[in-house]
């Protein structure tokens, strides 16, 4: 999926991006199955998703200086 997303930038911006936007895709709707099925304050949820948002980036940076520099924008995947 990242090389579909990869628009030329740094593969650290690039990487981030990639990464926290696969983190809100899997954060958000598991944690709104989880709010709806245990009690507790909204703000668990808030706090979590901050925490997938940063974690899920962390990777994401990993992976595009990993898989970045070698990315060309023209490359077939």
């Amino acid at each position: 999926m990242y090389p579909k997303g990869y628009e030329g930038g740094s593969p650290l911006a690039e990487g981030l991006k990639f990464g926290a936007i696969i983190g809100l895709l899997w954060w958000f709707p598991t944690n709104l199955v989880l709010y709806a099925a245990m009690e507790g304050p909204f703000s668990i949820v808030l706090i979590d998703g901050a925490w997938h948002l940063f974690e899920e980036g962390i990777a994401g940076a990993v992976l595009g200086l990993v898989y970045g520099p070698g990315l060309k924008q023209d490359a077939v995947v």
